[in-house]
């Protein structure tokens, strides 16, 4: 198992891309993508979520 930690601050506007992008990747390794939101103002937790 791999995982993929992403960490973010006021990043609303690139996660769910970021996201997206990480989860069609196609590989036969099992893996997990993991969203280490740092206080963010924003709405980055909510488009974390989301995605």
């Amino acid at each position: 198992m791999v995982s993929i930690l992403i960490t973010v601050w006021n990043e609303e506007v690139n996660i769910l891309n970021c996201i997206s992008s990480l989860s069609a990747l196609e590989t036969s390794i099992p893996h997990e993508i993991i969203v280490i939101n740092n206080n963010s103002t924003d709405n980055t937790q909510r488009s974390s979520l989301i995605a």
